[in-house]
């Protein structure tokens, strides 16, 4: 994320007392953010200009039925500074794809730890997707069932190791660091898997390595 001297204002719509009170604690005297509204309803989150001049809209999905997600898709073409981010007590495969459909970024277990809620917030208001570790495993394997592991014919074993470190969240300089190689041999190990893999990114990196089974659960953040 970008440095800022300004906070990022942040909305939080939900209809739980307690959830609202753990915002406003997370973000007393953060510098980074700063609870700029709230709502218990979709009725008060609609109305006024709860949402003029806010980064970040953080709700639950239980305050919109399916047929009220384009809602949101409104909120985000009405409001194009605006992120939205969903924090969930659970949800199925198919809401999350219609989630994403109408323009929510990050989506989240209420569950989750405060570096997964914090590391939502920055890709969202990166306008990246970013998915939990219990999202990612309901994408990857809807009926509950892991796919049968194949190897990865295609690359050496350092090759491989340098797709986990990737997936695990390590950066090309601290993963040089791990496994005691230059910074350099790591970027060109990077470059032969992108190759033989047919992609163009970290991102696409990890998901044919996760469709494929070399990955078990992992956070994936893109």
């Amino acid at each position: 994320m970008q440095k800022t001297d300004r906070k990022y204002r942040v909305v939080v719509a939900e209809g739980q007392f307690l959830i609202r009170e753990a915002f406003r604690s997370l973000f007393s005297g953060d510098g980074l953010y700063c609870l700029a509204g709230e709502a218990d309803s979709l009725s008060e989150l609609m109305k006024g200009s709860l949402l003029d001049g806010a980064d970040l809209l953080i709700t639950d999905p239980g305050l919109f039925s399916r047929v009220q997600y384009g809602l949101l898709s409104e909120l985000a073409h009405s409001h194009p500074r605006l992120s939205i981010m969903v924090l969930t007590p659970g949800i199925t495969r198919e809401e999350v794809l219609a989630l994403t459909k109408s323009g929510v970024y990050a989506i989240v277990y209420k569950t989750a730890g405060k570096e997964e809620i914090l590391a939502a917030f920055q890709a969202a208001l990166n306008k990246k997707n970013f998915f939990c570790e219990k999202v990612m495993e309901l994408l990857i394997h809807p009926n509950g069932r892991k796919h049968s592991i194949r190897q990865p014919e295609a690359l050496t074993r350092a090759e491989l190791r340098i797709v986990e470190l990737v997936a695990s969240g390590l950066t090309t300089k601290q993963i040089a660091e791990k496994i005691r190689v230059s910074y350099h041999t790591v970027m060109s190990h990077r470059k032969n898997i992108f190759r033989k893999l047919g992609v163009n990114n970290a991102s696409e990196m990890v998901m044919h390595a996760l469709r494929a089974g070399w990955i078990d659960t992992i956070e994936y953040h893109i």
